[in-house]
């Protein structure tokens, strides 16, 4: 507690004592929650922070269990509170302590694909100007990993990097708390803010004006040659067009909330022969826990294959384009360019603009229907990634055939050729920009863009 003194030296009498606050804090959340008094909980939230900012992980709990229950727009409300935090104690750490801005790395989910995203965001930051020089980046011992160590050279480019064996790095990472850069949210204005991942599409209108990449990587040298001589036995050259495809299975990020990304291989046996058709290779990716699918020519399966980090990464980066399930590797190809062709897509507040998505739509048990953008937002999910709260508010989800799916791996093709599918794209503008589809979308979800 003796920290928290210090921090709040100036001002004592204006905060509760910490302990206090802490202790109490579940039980005053519960009871504005569950009265439904949505105002309440926001300003008891921001209040709490106010006095509070220390104890401001109590708040990315929040947002962890109201998201759990599909309430995307209050959920955002958290993350701004959390943001806010944050920004105070780093003012407050740098004005006071002579701080640096520091790197608080913070998973949601413990896949590496979060620091993929916070570490493009900390770039797209710095190109902003928003933030006016790399934030420091203690790389302990314990957090260090296979690959950490493969996406370092892309980690300098958005961090002051100060290794475990740096004298500075315990002292920096005992002090990280009080001076916090936390890109896992964002607030870019008084009215964007949420989640990182939707920091792309949420503010692309913006950021497109100023001539700001949101893809900000490009592949390193240092990258390259590590997968290229590993992938020389596979008869995959840097030279060849191929496609990236990865389908989330049991055992990638086991949390019975995202059961709609779990999905069998085999029903995209066809999409595969016909990128081969097309004269693509195709490059599977994921783990050893996966079902095999088969083998042909020109189709590299890498899933039982041990390998050096640097092969995934370089595959994201340099693919024709990435076709499968919209988490763990599209965070790589997305950050390097590499356009997306996204299966199942379950979030509907947007489309990034290289991507071309197949949503998963809803019928509604009551109506009868297949639900609309519009119904999905009235509902509260918009920015809902996970299959649960969509089932507990009755909507029963129409998952894609084989036959259906090998129609999205032939629209993909065609959209990225800008065929006939892409310009139905480009008619539809109005309609996908209301919606904040930047990208494209398969000829069934763009009939329910209303």
């Amino acid at each position: 507690m003796q920290h928290q003194t210090i921090i709040h030296h100036k001002n004592e009498s204006n905060y509760e004592r910490p302990w206090e606050s802490a202790n109490s804090f579940g039980r005053k959340f519960n009871i504005l929650f569950q009265s439904g008094d949505v105002a309440g909980l926001i300003s008891f939230l921001e209040s709490f922070a106010k006095k509070n900012p220390l104890n401001r992980d109590l708040i990315r709990q929040a947002y962890n269990q109201i998201s759990g229950f599909g309430l995307s727009s209050l959920a955002n409300e958290c993350a701004r509170v959390y943001s806010e935090a944050c920004s105070q104690l780093l003012e407050l750490g740098q004005s006071e302590f002579g701080l640096p801005t520091i790197f608080e790395f913070n998973y949601q989910y413990e896949i590496d694909s979060e620091l993929v995203e916070q570490t493009a965001h900390t770039k797209v930051l710095l190109e902003l100007g928003l933030l006016t020089m790399k934030p420091t980046f203690p790389l302990e011992k314990r957090k260090k990993s296979n690959f950490i160590t493969a996406f370092y050279p892309y980690l300098e480019d958005s961090f002051e990097m100060v290794s475990e064996n740096h004298e500075a790095c315990a002292t920096i990472s005992q002090v990280t708390r009080f001076a916090p850069y936390v890109p896992l949210f964002y607030k870019f204005s008084d009215k964007k803010y949420g989640h990182n991942s939707s920091f792309a599409i949420d503010c692309y209108d913006e950021l497109i004006p100023q001539n700001i990449n949101i893809s900000p990587f490009q592949l390193k040298p240092k990258t390259t040659d590590i997968a290229t001589k590993f992938l020389k036995s596979f008869d995959l050259s840097p030279s060849d067009n191929f496609v990236v495809f990865f389908l989330r299975e049991e055992g990638f990020f086991d949390e019975p909330n995202f059961g709609n990304n779990i999905l069998n291989p085999m029903d995209f046996a066809n999409s595969i022969d016909y990128f081969l058709q097309q004269g693509l290779k195709v490059v599977r990716i994921g783990h050893a826990k996966m079902h095999p699918i088969f083998r042909r020519k020109g189709f590299i399966d890498l899933t039982t294959v041990e390998r050096p980090s640097e092969v995934d990464i370089f595959l994201c980066g340099q693919a024709k384009f990435y076709f499968g399930s919209g988490s763990g590797p599209i965070s790589l190809a997305q950050t390097f360019g590499t356009p997306c062709c996204e299966i199942n897509r379950i979030n509907y507040a947007g489309v990034r603009a290289d991507n071309f998505a197949q949503y998963l739509l809803f019928g509604d048990v009551i109506t009868k229907r297949k639900c609309t953008f519009t119904d999905i937002t009235m509902k509260g999910l918009k920015y809902n990634s996970s299959l649960k709260p969509f089932l507990d508010r009755k909507l029963v989800p129409y998952f894609p055939t084989p036959q259906e799916n090998l129609k999205f791996a032939k629209e993909s093709i065609d959209y990225f050729n800008k065929g006939e599918v892409f310009n139905t794209n480009v008619s539809a503008k109005a309609k996908r920009e209301k919606f904040r589809v930047w990208g494209g979308v398969n000829t069934e979800s763009l009939g329910y863009l209303e």
